[in-house]
């Protein structure tokens, strides 16, 4: 008997062993399937934002919200890094996860990224990517694992939307649009299209790390005086002489770094529009290569995403506080009304006021914070070439930040005084979000 019941009981035994050991795969999940992840959802994102002809301030918003919710739904599985809480305005408490359990960060990620990314854009192209990624995803681990990793990212993506719902863009939509001035010295529609001024309460944005929109007050702009010889003059004829003689290389810079999502070109009746980054899509494309080329892990990359595009929604939300502070007059409308009745700008003038350059602005805070995190070494940045223009290569990040405000003065549409102010806002931002926030231990 004793022997009959041993033997019975080893088959008996080993079928437990194996529904135990299915039971414990159950609970097993790689932890990243797919160390380019993050790149393929920031891709897709691009392919959100252009195809929906968002403008750049649109833009910074649809960047940065996604960017937060990954960072955030990714920082309990990395000890070294520290959530966002406490640093951030008014920032939500975010659901923790379940540490006895495994997650897949994979699904994680584009769960949080692609949910709060779905939310802000228009076409389905991340429901999609999301979808397709996700049948795949499935076929790598148990059932229990993806909806656990899946129900975690959702979990994020909710708290961060229902944080972003706060943030003043709702009030904006049917807040009063801008009455141009009938002032001298105050903006005024531009050709070609003499479109009404984009987005005028964007200052009225809560900022993130910032402590409100006018925490940094820039100095007047040069006093208008349409007098010869003025000081206002003489910038105005600084812009359309430089025009007037762009070598080669002046024309380039002003195109490569001209990011406008959606130019128009007008023959006769017709009208096509051409779509493209706006700069805050090129700095995000920067941000790519840069950690591409410092090889940085998933954590790294999330991080480097999040601190950039932060630090330019709170750049422009302050860019445009001033923008509309001031309501300076374009050189485009200041040299066909004193100097040349016929002037057109090499680059198409963006429909708000001048003073200072958004372009400056985020680029300065931009190519600062990316110094913070990674130091100073040239790199490529062939972000546009999908646009048929050349790659450019930069001594450092500021470089190429310095290069993209210089632009706008070869392009035609910035006196170089709203450059240089745009440049030292941008800088003031970087510099307090680099001390302020702490996303190591």
């Amino acid at each position: 008997m004793k022997s009959l019941f041993r033997s019975s009981l080893l088959p008996f035994t080993g079928m437990a062993l194996m529904f135990l050991s299915a039971c414990s795969s159950e609970e097993k999940a790689p932890r990243l399937i797919d160390k380019d992840v993050l790149y393929s959802c920031q891709l897709a994102l691009d392919e959100c934002i252009i195809f929906d002809h968002f403008p750049p301030l649109q833009a910074s918003r649809n960047y940065v919200y996604p960017h937060i919710a990954a960072y955030e739904a990714l920082v309990p599985f990395f000890p070294a890094y520290r959530s966002l809480k406490g640093q951030l305005n008014d920032f939500p408490a975010i659901e923790s996860p379940d540490t006895g359990k495994s997650y897949n960060l994979d699904v994680v990620l584009i769960a949080a990224f692609e949910k709060t990314g779905s939310a802000l854009v228009y076409s389905r192209y991340l429901d999609t990517f999301r979808q397709k990624r996700f049948v795949e995803l499935k076929k790598q681990m148990s059932a229990n694992a993806f909806e656990r990793s899946r129900a975690y990212g959702e979990a994020v993506a909710d708290a961060i939307l229902a944080w972003a719902k706060k943030d003043g863009f709702p009030r904006t939509r049917n807040a009063p649009q801008y009455t141009p001035k009938n002032q001298m010295g105050k903006w005024q529609p531009t050709t070609p299209d003499f479109a009404r001024a984009i987005e005028p309460n964007w200052g009225t944005h809560r900022t993130l790390a910032l402590p409100s929109a006018s925490y940094y007050v820039l100095p007047e702009p040069v006093h208008f005086d349409s007098l010869p010889g003025s000081e206002f003059m003489k910038a105005t004829k600084e812009v359309l002489d430089i025009n007037k003689a762009l070598t080669k290389e002046q024309s380039d810079i002003a195109w490569y770094w001209d990011d406008n999502p959606n130019m128009t070109h007008h023959f006769g009746h017709a009208t096509i529009n051409t779509f493209k980054l706006s700069p805050p899509g090129h700095w995000m494309g920067i941000t790519r290569y840069a950690t591409q080329k410092k090889g940085t892990d998933l954590m790294q990359t999330s991080e480097a995403f999040t601190r950039v595009s932060m630090g330019i929604f709170d750049a422009l939300v302050a860019c445009w506080e001033e923008k509309y502070r001031w309501e300076y007059i374009r050189p485009e409308t200041a040299i066909r009304r004193y100097l040349e009745p016929n002037w057109s700008p090499l680059i198409q003038t963006p429909a708000f006021p001048e003073y200072p350059s958004g372009h400056a602005t985020a680029s300065a805070a931009s190519s600062r914070i990316l110094t913070g995190l990674f130091g100073t070494y040239s790199f490529t940045d062939s972000t546009v070439m999908q646009f048929g223009l050349q790659a450019r290569t930069f001594e450092h990040f500021i470089a190429a930040a310095d290069e993209a405000a210089m632009s706008r003065l070869y392009g035609g549409i910035h006196f170089r005084s709203g450059n240089e102010a745009g440049k030292l806002l941008g800088s003031k931002i970087a510099a307090l979000h680099n001390e302020k926030l702490k996303t190591r231990k």
